[in-house]
């Protein structure tokens, strides 16, 4: 019989079904796990093999009785688990070992294989950092993507058991390197052990297990669904594959979305089902699934049509007969010991007017997108993709990034390096602007993009309403105010930014793709303005007091503008700019009683004006109106606020915001 072995000690700390790592991979689970597992696939590339890597992904359901390691599991191990929790108050553990249970009485359970061809399988130190390391992982050179050891839980995540199998036959390396090697490793929870010899020691503490298990001794022949490898590279088995709908179409987006620079570059092939991903295919799937709207029979809604006209976007910008290619400046090579040539780096650029995303794509080497940098240019439609190439480069990069690999992040350059982190991350932001009005030019159409799906809302301070401007013959009236309250909740992961936040927010709306007006102009107010630090006194009902300097209604409120607040976290999006139809959504990090929500056009000399509201309802937040403002009130901490509004100006317009304080 197999044997599981959890390893253990005196006095532990329990460990239950709540287990961080996992966790962070349970938002949207078939995107976590394509990113994670291809990453890890890409950076065990064979430099010797010339062919780029394939990841191969098949479902099947295979019979129960045939798992390795089920009778151990049912008739030793669960029963203590289940004897240790029963009177804890830990529910999620409770329903973890309940549905542990349950997926064994089935006579079949769902296993999903993903393979990869063309790299070097698990050598020894590498086999050591997945299965027994935490925290950690080897890695072949300095382009690899992943190197927290964070992503190897995203397999265990899809797993109702948290159970993962592992068949790997590597390249050689030296005698003592084997290159067979099988292993099974769980993320169960901890238990007492009572059959170790002295269970519980001289001082009264038990014996309670870790809460990772690992097969003992065990050989891929033992598995009847396992097959022997005959080429170099790894199978992963993920056991009990959680129910997700449309599995396969999901993970189709997720490598357009998240490997599409890799797969154009013909470093990495993706098959799932019936979907044969590489630089061949790439277009007729993308004409395929933008025409149609959905992937096989899944339907494209929400964050899934947000992020795939995206990734529609940037294919196209890689097309050469699209795009203008521009080098590192040549200045940097001094300036940066980490820059060794101008081609270290290279930036492409596309005028999209139909699906511009107003966002440069940044990756590095393997091709993963990190992140997308936005707020380039408010009124010029232009779509980017960066791809850092050299080696010193890439290192710098890879350092910086966060442990999910989806930012670069100031706060982990070393004390040393950071003032020149900084001015790195400067310069390469006022390249990419500069570059996008050099080749593309001011906009000159007569209406102006408002905010789509992909910026955060630039929060006016006070040194921005330092000029006055002139009307530009915008009609400046909203029409209508309707509010409603987003009951769900959103989970910082280490590294979370705030606008992957707030896009979820937006995603979970069902929310079309819209377009990006970028970070706003800096001349505000028309004649006769608010000056700065305005209060306005207080009046029964609005317009009691008529208007006051500088044109403002008042309703018994004073109000004091908050200069770029940091707890706040705005998005303006475009609904239907056609009727002039928007929506603005919010995110409070700390409770405020009463705040006040002003929105002013910007016209195309600069000058921004403010709008007049007429009407406002909501039915979970008190919401007063004035001649220009929206007041919420009751905002508690993580508070979401959803506001649609619709102003008479048709086609697009560029918005910005001001916040201010509201006291009775």
């Amino acid at each position: 019989m197999n044997k599981w072995n959890f390893p253990g000690g005196y006095g532990l700390m329990p460990r239950g079904a709540n287990e961080a790592g996992i966790e962070a991979f349970l938002d949207d689970i078939p995107m976590s796990l394509a990113r994670e597992v291809i990453q890890n696939s890409m950076d065990a590339h064979d430099p010797e093999n010339p062919n780029p890597v394939r990841v191969v992904f098949s479902i099947s359901d295979e019979e129960t009785n045939k798992i390795i390691g089920k009778t151990d599991l049912l008739e030793r191990v669960l029963p203590k688990a289940i004897n240790f929790w029963h009177e804890k108050n830990a529910s999620d553990t409770h329903k973890y070992l309940k549905a542990f249970k349950a997926v064994f009485q089935e006579p079949y359970m769902k296993v999903l294989k993903i393979s990869d061809y063309n790299t070097i399988g698990l050598r020894q130190a590498n086999f050591d950092s997945l299965i027994e390391g935490s925290g950690y992982s080897e890695k072949a050179d300095t382009s690899a993507s992943g190197s927290k050891g964070i992503g190897k839980a995203a397999p265990f995540a899809a797993s109702k058991l948290r159970m993962v199998l592992y068949n790997s036959l590597a390249t050689e390396k030296g005698d003592m390197d084997p290159t067979e090697k099988f292993a099974g490793a769980i993320n169960f929870v901890s238990y007492a052990d009572d059959t170790v010899d002295n269970h519980v020691n001289d001082y009264g503490k038990e014996f309670i297990t870790q809460s990772r298990g690992l097969l003992e001794n065990a050989h891929y022949s033992e598995c009847e669904f396992i097959d022997q490898r005959t080429e170099h590279g790894t199978d992963l088995y993920i056991l009990g594959l959680k129910n997700i709908e449309f599995w396969e179409e999901q993970i189709v987006l997720a490598v357009l979305n998240n490997f599409l620079v890799s797969l154009y570059k013909g470093l990495l092939e993706v098959g799932i089902g019936k979907y044969i991903i590489k630089r061949d295919t790439l277009g007729e799937l993308f004409n395929s699934i933008y025409e149609s709207k959905r992937v096989g029979q899944f339907e494209l809604k929400g964050k899934y049509k947000q992020q795939f006209f995206k990734s529609y976007s940037y294919y196209n910008t890689l097309q050469p007969e699209n795009h203008i290619s521009i080098q590192l400046p040549k200045t940097w090579i001094e300036k940066y010991a980490f820059i060794d040539a101008s081609d270290d780096g290279q930036l492409v650029l596309y005028k999209d007017d139909e699906d511009a995303t107003r966002c440069i794509l940044q990756t590095r080497r393997s091709g993963m997108k990190i992140f997308e940098q936005n707020r380039i240019s408010g009124t010029i439609p232009f779509t980017g993709v960066f791809m850092a190439t050299g080696n010193k480069l890439n290192e710098f990069l890879r350092k910086l990034e966060n442990a999910n690999h989806d930012k670069w992040s100031l706060d982990r350059a070393s004390d040393s390096e950071r003032v020149l982190t900084d001015e790195f991350f400067t310069d390469l932001r006022k390249w990419y602007k500069s570059s996008v009005e050099e080749f593309f030019g001011a906009q000159s159409d007569e209406s102006i993009n408002a905010f789509g799906l992909n910026d955060l809302l630039p929060v006016v301070g006070k040194e921005d309403e330092n000029e006055q401007g002139r009307e530009g013959g915008i009609n400046r009236r909203v029409k209508s105010v309707k509010n409603s309250h987003i009951s769900s909740k959103s989970t910082r992961v280490d590294g979370d930014s705030d606008e992957k936040i707030i896009d979820e927010l937006a995603s979970e709306m069902e929310v079309g793709q819209g377009n990006t007006s970028g970070g706003g102009s800096s001349k505000t107010g028309a004649p006769g303005g608010v000056k700065e630090d305005a209060t306005y006194g207080a009046g029964n009902e609005p317009g009691d007091k008529g208007e006051e300097l500088g044109g403002e209604k008042v309703i018994g409120h004073t109000y004091r503008e908050i200069d770029s607040p940091k707890f706040l976290k705005l998005k303006l999006m475009e609904l239907n700019s056609r009727n002039g139809e928007y929506r603005f959504i919010a995110l409070s990090s700390i409770p405020k009683n009463k705040l006040a929500f002003e929105w002013q056009i910007v016209g195309e000399n600069g000058s921004s004006y403010k709008t007049d509201i007429e009407v406002s309802t909501s039915s979970t937040h008190q919401i007063l109106k004035d001649k220009r403002k929206i007041v919420v009130s009751d905002i508690q901490k993580n508070d979401r606020i959803q506001v649609d509004f619709k102003v008479n100006t048709k086609g697009r317009v560029k918005m910005k915001g001001v916040i201010y304080e509201v006291k009775c």
